[in-house]
């Protein structure tokens, strides 16, 4: 497994657009920013608080070199505030809700090796009740944008996804390990 670190040379609009989810769309009124990232900076006393809730858009070019054509590349979020929606070249590739849980998905079937990617990602950072902590009472700040680190996890087309050891027999003549692997296979 390879990390590759995706922090960089992001832009970010406060507005929000459908149309900026394409691959294709005008990227004017765009700022250039890095992961993580605040959606909106906030004095240290007397803001509103709702001031940094909307939803906005992070978008990334990336070229995906053809070398990594066959296997599965995961791009993983460490946390982003409060939901997030996921396009690869203009196609909705996986979303999470939750402000504190990193998440992912596999992207390698929307990319374009050697050519120019376009990651666009939708976020809401308002309050929402079917989103902890939010319905009940808060009292802190949950901010919004994509807070934590970002990256992409190159895999081979099959790997072991999940490995369970159990020690059996330890205290005899003849120990045992059993093995229960969960492997995971992409499918070009």
């Amino acid at each position: 497994m390879r990390k590759i670190n995706f922090n960089f040379d992001w832009i970010y609009s406060e507005e929000f657009d459908e149309s900026m989810l394409a691959s294709d769309a005008k990227e004017k009124g765009f700022e250039k920013v890095d992961i993580p990232h605040s959606n909106k900076e906030l004095p240290y006393n007397n803001f509103d608080e709702t001031t940094y809730q909307f939803v906005s858009c992070y978008r990334k070019h990336i070229v995906i070199p053809g070398t990594l054509k066959g296997k599965k590349l995961i791009l993983t979020f460490e946390a982003v505030a409060n939901a997030a929606d996921v396009y690869v070249n203009g196609q909705f590739a996986f979303s999470h809700k939750g402000s504190y849980t990193a998440f992912g998905g596999g992207i390698a079937p929307f990319v374009k090796y050697d050519e120019d990617n376009v990651i666009a990602v939708k976020v809401d950072s308002t309050e929402r009740s079917d989103i902890p902590p939010f319905g009940r009472v808060v009292d802190y700040l949950v901010y919004g944008g994509i807070y934590r680190e970002v990256y992409i996890y190159v895999h081979e087309s099959v790997y072991v996804e999940k490995l369970h050891l159990t020690p059996e027999d330890v205290l005899t003549q003849e120990p045992k390990l059993r093995v229960i692997a969960q492997y995971d296979k992409i499918i070009l």
